[in-house]
């Protein structure tokens, strides 16, 4: 009786179903067929303009005035975002859009096509990136002929990507998920209202586009007559079975009800019978097992490598992967939490298929940890840990499709062998953790996965670093801690404009120990704010006695590691300093990361802001030359960056010195092997690396240049 009742309502829901979709699809079909119409009268819109424009430019050349017919509401920016004039060899003669003269665009190929004239009409390219504009937009142009029907050159209409469609989708039906686009007869994709302009990848995802239209949209498409151009209209498929779905439910929810009833009995028996045979199972599952990815949890794993440690006959035969993923906050930031938790997932399932029969299990947040022993042919750990790191460079090399979005995830890899007889869990844990940092060193330096093994010398540098962490504790209390100094020189005549300030000690032997350099990125006990504190402090002091004893205005700059400027309140440091010492805080010039703004971009800007508002000049340093480090300067408040080799790539470090400058920013240079091939421009200056930091009272009598200032 069940079967028979199920079998109606499902034969019911599916015909139900067939005729909704029916429905749908001839929703789409009238609105590709108004989608063509609306096509066809913004195009000849655009014609028009180029119409007159030609018609201008081909009675009287000299007399085109853009400016002109643009004042007199031939086209506005709402018609045309820009037009163009170009001559016979390729030059933009004049743009609605102001530009500094000497661009070409004969290799262009909605240019190349007019100079035979075969193209009678208007001639439509596809998207490309303008060289006035620097948007991606539609070139619609014509020819333009001398008097005796030589070639003259190209009018250009460029048209914002979303103008075709965005005045239909503003007034046609299409849903909250429904799209309108217009595409070349080639498949090119021209216009679309969810297009994005800082990329041009539709091309790229055609075949996943095609693809997952089939599976969750309706989709009509249409030519458009007279242009070779289609349409295409699609209507969500979820949003046209809301109806539906909400009938299935009723229908389902009776039948289920009705299902219940009848085998209520004898299931509540047997999973009360099932339940007590399977508690002991269950408990365990729930505190070893990770809830998200079904791996071993932090619990579970710390149980497995106490079991294998204590099998363990020899040494090396035992290694502990750690692994951390490296930009799970993008995935988060952009698609939120939930998909964060799917790519965490996915990564799960790579990982235990690939490191089989190793044990994996995830460890807390982003970090994983792979157990990794020797398969009883090995005498050594190390040939299997190879294979394990080969095996997650792999996986970290395929990228990741999350909700229609190509995601590339990197990772850092740290491995930890049990090489010494009085290494425990927690040794083992705490040294691949070290390793792993260390790799995500290298992994920021080359955007790729990087791996590193705990060694001799990381465990030589953990004690250094404790005992350095010690002496500078020491220092503060005692008070030998010092400021060093290192001329600022601008490079086109050597004058000295500021100076460097860095906190350290001083030694007999290898130099001072720089306080940045020495003092941990993730240290929690306060001594990284006391020494930012103190050299806050020793810098408004250096000023005072500098302007009261010898007369001279200085201006100091101070480099914040990240750590200093997200987690330390900098702006209160020197509102307050700079009051109790009636100091000017122009002066003082403070160097902050870029890695801050991609780490965590609004507390960065945040800090910025405050202390641009206290009075204190900013330079960005790390400074990559990249597309989003230059968004950066021109949405804060940077009087320049500090440039290096290191930080900014060697194809692009000479372009990017340029266009800094030229913006009016302050250049500041770390290394003498760059000061000599770039030109001594006066916003380029250099900062130079002396072996030690010398004190402020010899350097204001011993530099000749300090009268420059």
């Amino acid at each position: 009786m069940l079967a028979a009742v199920w079998k109606g309502v499902l034969s019911r829901l599916e015909t139900e179903k067939t005729e909704v979709l029916k429905a749908a699809q001839a929703k789409a079909d009238v609105l590709a067929d108004a989608l063509v119409q609306h096509t066809e009268t913004t195009i000849h819109d655009v014609d028009v303009i180029a119409l007159v424009v030609k018609h201008e430019f081909e009675s009287n050349p000299s007399s085109v005035n853009l400016k002109f017919l643009q004042d007199a509401g031939l086209f506005t920016r709402e018609t045309a975002a820009q037009v163009s004039v170009v001559d016979a060899s390729g030059r933009i003669l004049q743009s609605t859009i102001p530009f500094a003269g000497g661009v070409y665009i004969a290799d262009r190929t909605h240019f190349g096509v007019h100079r035979k004239p075969n193209v009678p009409g208007i001639y439509i390219s596809k998207p490309a990136l303008g060289r006035v504009s620097g948007k991606w937009t539609i070139q619609l142009t014509r020819r333009l002929e001398t008097q005796d029907g030589q070639f003259a050159g190209v009018v250009v209409v460029s048209e914002d990507r979303r103008y075709l469609t965005r005045g239909f989708s503003n007034v046609a039906a299409l849903g909250e998920n429904g799209s309108a686009s217009v595409f070349l007869d080639n498949g090119e994709k021209l216009s679309d209202d969810l297009v994005d302009e800082s990329s041009s990848r539709g091309a790229q995802q055609g075949a996943a586009d095609i693809e997952r239209t089939a599976q969750t949209q309706i989709a009509a498409r249409r030519p458009v007559p007279g242009y070779p151009l289609q349409v295409e209209v699609k209507l969500d498929r979820t949003e046209a079975l809301a109806p539906y779905v909400g009938m299935r439910w009723v229908y389902v929810s009776s039948t289920v009800m009705l299902s219940i009833f009848f085998v209520v009995f004898v299931t509540a028996i047997s999973i009360l019978v099932h339940r007590l045979s399977k508690s002991r199972d269950e408990l365990r599952v729930l505190s070893e097992t990770d809830a998200l990815t079904g791996l071993w949890n932090r619990h579970g794993l710390l149980a497995r490598v106490n079991e294998v440690l204590a099998r363990q006959t020899c040494l090396k035969c035992l290694a502990i992967v750690y692994i951390d993923l490296g930009n799970l906050k993008r995935v988060n930031d952009m698609l939120g939490h939930e998909a964060g938790d799917q790519l965490l997932k996915k990564i799960a399932n790579r990982l235990e298929g690939a490191l089989a029969p190793h044990t994996v299990g995830r460890f807390g947040g982003d970090e994983f940890l792979a157990i990794v022993t020797t398969d009883g042919q090995e005498d050594d750990v190390f040939s299997a840990t190879k294979k394990v790191i080969g095996a997650l460079v792999d996986i970290f090399e395929t990228a990741v499709t999350l909700r229609g979005n190509v995601f590339s995830i990197r990772a850092s890899i740290g491995v930890a062998i049990h090489a010494r007889s009085e290494d425990c869990v927690s040794t083992l844990i705490r040294e691949a953790d070290e390793a792993m940092y260390a790799a995500k060193a290298q992994m920021a330096r080359t955007q790729k996965t990087a791996w590193c093994f705990y060694s001799n010398e990381m465990r030589e540098r953990g004690r250094s670093a404790v005992e350095s962490e010690q002496r500078f504790r020491a220092a503060l209390n005692d008070g030998t801690l010092k400021l060093g100094f290192h001329p600022i020189r601008a490079l086109h005549d050597g004058k000295i404009l500021a100076f460097r300030v860095a906190v350290c000690i001083s030694q007999e032997a290898g130099g001072p120990l720089l306080a940045n350099s020495y003092l941990s990125a993730t240290e929690k006990n306060g001594l990284l704010a006391s020494v930012t504190e103190f050299a806050f402090l020793q810098m408004c002091v250096t000023v005072k006695q500098w302007q009261e004893e010898d007369g001279v205005n200085v201006n100091l700059s101070f480099q914040l590691s990240n750590a200093q400027f997200l987690n330390i309140d900098c702006a209160f440091m020197i509102r307050e300093l700079t009051q109790e010492f009636a100091v000017t805080p122009e002066v003082f010039q403070l160097e902050v990361p870029e890695s801050a703004f991609r780490d965590e971009p609004v507390l960065a800007s945040e800090r910025a802001a405050a202390l641009s508002e206290a009075g204190v000049r900013l330079v960005l340093y790390e400074f990559s030359g990249g597309f989003s480090a230059f968004e950066l300067l021109e949405n804060s408040r940077f009087a320049g960056v500090v440039a290096g080799r290191a930080s900014c790539p060697a194809d692009i470090f000479f372009s990017a010195v340029d266009r800094v400058t030229h913006s009016g920013r302050m250049v500041l240079l770390e290394s003498d092997q760059v000061s000599g091939k770039v030109a001594h421009n006066v916003r380029i200056a250099l900062v130079e690396n002396l072996d030690a930091p010398f004190a402020a009272e010899v350097a204001i009598r011993l530099l000749p240049q300090w009268s420059n200032l």
